[in-house]
């Protein structure tokens, strides 16, 4: 992998983890009525920049759907494109059980709670959680990650060498 590919895929990670900040509240705000940044010191929640790294090496993008570089047999882009939404539904799903297991376990408390929410399979998944993050990653996947990509990849320069690290 190109070094300047790496920097830039270390950019998305910043911007997208940014994103996830500004997504978790405005969750917050609507559902609890105030902004927490879930004491964090910045502005970012690196797992969701992590995750569609992760997204990206198990699954790859819409258009060209993988499991882990290995193609999907299937020739129609609409079982393709149903078979990685559904991919993308079940990895956010035991990612969240197991950061919500492993906070609880390692901290003691629940760093958030979707019981009240209708469907909920846990207290850390929910039916309308998993089709909200599947549907915003799977497209997101499809239309934003490799144009930013491409874009970060066209402006690599020191300073975003240290802001990527």
């Amino acid at each position: 992998m190109k070094k300047n590919r790496v920097i830039a895929m270390c950019m998305v990670v910043v911007f997208v983890s940014f994103m996830g900040f500004l997504i978790e509240g405005v969750w917050m705000s609507i559902t609890k009525g105030f902004f927490n940044n879930r004491n964090m010191h910045l502005p970012f929640l690196i797992g969701y920049g992590l995750g569609v790294v992760v997204i990206d090496l198990l699954w790859g993008k819409p258009q060209s759907p993988h499991f882990c570089g290995k193609e999907f047999p299937f020739k129609n882009k609409i079982i393709n494109f149903i078979l990685y939404f559904i991919a993308i539904f079940f990895t956010v799903s035991v990612a969240e059980l197991i950061m919500g297991h492993t906070m609880e376990a390692l901290c003691g408390f629940y760093w958030w709670n979707y019981t009240y929410l209708p469907l909920h399979f846990t207290r850390y998944t929910s039916l309308p959680t998993g089709l909200l993050f599947s549907s915003a990653i799977s497209i997101f996947m499809g239309l934003g990650y490799e144009t930013l990509i491409r874009l970060f990849e066209k402006r690599v320069n020191s300073i975003m060498k240290v802001f990527a690290i």
